[in-house]
């Protein structure tokens, strides 16, 4: 999976749920110490406090695994 792919997965899993997307994005993978497959991690508004949507992805299968909207 790319940056551009897990952006927007995550864009649509927003959207589905009517959740705000505002620019910029942040996308980074990373592997949790106790797991072995990469995530990606996806915060719409990034370096601002509110208006927030923070994604997990796998990036083998490119399933959601956690989302959650920050409104303020």
């Amino acid at each position: 999976m790319t940056k551009d792919n897990a952006v927007a997965r995550a864009k649509a899993f927003a959207d589905e749920r009517g959740w705000t997307w505002r620019e910029p994005i942040h996308a980074e993978t990373y592997r949790p110490w106790f797991v072995m497959p990469l995530r990606w991690r996806v915060v719409s508004n990034y370096e601002a406090r509110g208006m927030n949507v923070r994604i997990e992805i796998d990036d083998a299968t490119g399933e959601v695994l956690s989302g959650n909207y920050i409104p303020r």
